[in-house]
Order: structure tokens, then C-alpha cells, then sequence
């Protein structure tokens, strides 16, 4: 962690960093990325300006918003696929292994690395999805050259994902830790942001900065 990064996490909320180092400990087997290392990938594709007239395809990255849909509408990334948390976690799974097959059919390539970022709020439901995925794809490495049993796995044509070249990660603090340290969003028609959903009023005293917050309504009351 750089001096910069250090300095961006003693200005978040006590209960934030507390999130982000419980998180990590509870996951340890998910690889993290720090929010300036994400944004220095995602810059260098030019993937964050709404302008930049990128087609996402070229790109070696996929980036996953595993959140609710009026919490992606408020803000999000512009380059991410939305993946909706209210899903079964099974079926978030095949969600991002379908993301993931679409992404190398428009590459056509199998020998370049693929990075997968997934983010949530604050890095909870990222860290179980990155989990679950790692140990589908893990499971699915395994099974390769074998019939796919369909009531595990739903993906068609599951057994031609080059599996030793997907990297998942999730990103440290998610969407809160992006936004406190006022990285690009987008709101749902592609206009620049700076609000993020807080989903209560509760989570939402995890900002220290107030006008970060979308002011609601919120379906929590926690």
C-alpha cells in the first residue's frame, strides 16, 4: 500500500476501514485490489470517461456491479455489468460465468489473461461472489474433458472457458471507497456522479463526507 492509500484510509470512517479489514479477513482466499491500482487499469483501457468513445469488447477486463438495481441506477462504473444481488447466489454465479464466456467469444482469444473486478457497496457481496465464482470455475477446471452434469452447471459450453487465465478480484472498500476518494461514477443515463446509493440511513453514516449520499428513499431501515 502506497503513502497516498494509506492516507485516503486513515480519512474513511472508522466503521468502513473496520468493514474492509473484516472483510478481508473473513475472505481470505479472495484476491483484493486497492481502488487506486483498479483505477490505473481501468485509465489505461480509458474505461472510466463516458467520452472516450473505448469499445469495451477490445478490453482484457470485465468489470461486475453485484448490487441492487436502484443502488446501480443512483451510480455505478461506467464499464460495469450489472448483476442483480437479488438473485440466488447460484444464479449470480452463472451470471458472471456467462459475462465471462461472452467476453473471450468476442476476444477470440484463449491465451491472454482475463481480469475480473467484482464490487458491491462495500466489498461483502463482492468477496462471496469472487468466492463462489473461484470455486465454480475451480470445480469446473476439474471436471474438464468430462460430461457437465447440467443440474451443477447451467452455462452452456462451460468446458471451453480457459480456465488458468481468469482473475478474479475484489475491489477494497467497493463503491463507498471509490466514491469517498471521488473516482468517476455514472448515474444511469451515463452522466457523471458523485452520489452513491446507501440502501439505509444506517449505511449510510459510513460516509464522512454527508454530501456523498443519495438522499433515497431507501427499502432498508437498518
Amino acid at each position: 500500500m502506497s503513502d497516498t492509500e494509506r492516507e485516503d484510509l486513515k480519512k474513511l470512517s472508522k466503521s468502513l476501514r473496520t468493514i474492509i479489514s473484516l472483510t478481508s479477513k473473513q475472505f481470505p482466499e479472495v484476491e483484493t485490489i486497492t481502488t487506486q491500482e483498479f483505477e490505473n487499469i481501468l485509465s489505461k483501457e480509458s474505461l472510466l470517461e463516458p467520452n472516450s468513445n473505448v469499445n469495451e469488447s477490445n478490453s482484457d477486463i470485465l468489470v461486475v456491479d453485484i448490487r441492487e438495481r436502484a443502488e446501480f441506477d443512483v451510480s455505478h462504473l461506467l464499464c460495469a455489468n450489472w448483476v442483480d444481488f437479488n438473485k440466488p447466489y447460484r444464479e449470480q454465479c452463472d451470471c458472471v460465468i456467462d459475462l465471462i464466456q461472452e467476453k473471450i467469444e468476442e476476444r477470440e482469444k484463449r491465451d491472454k489473461e482475463l481480469d475480473v473486478f467484482v464490487y458491491c457497496a462495500v466489498g461483502i457481496r463482492a468477496s462471496i461472489l469472487v468466492s463462489i465464482t473461484q470455486r465454480r470455475l475451480k470445480r469446473m477446471k476439474e471436471k474438464e474433458g468430462s460430461p457437465v452434469d447440467p443440474e451443477e452447471f447451467l452455462t452452456d459450453n462451460t468446458e471451453k472457458l480457459p480456465y488458468s487465465s481468469i482473475i478474479l478480484r475484489n475491489v477494497e472498500g467497493s463503491i463507498y471507497k471509490w466514491a469517498h476518494e471521488h473516482r468517476p461514477l455514472v448515474d444511469k443515463d451515463n452522466q457523471k456522479t458523485t452520489l452513491v446509493h446507501c440502501c439505509s440511513t444506517l449505511w449510510g453514516k459510513l460516509f464522512v463526507n454527508k454530501e456523498l449520499r443519495h438522499p433515497g428513499p431507501y427499502s432498508l431501515i437498518f
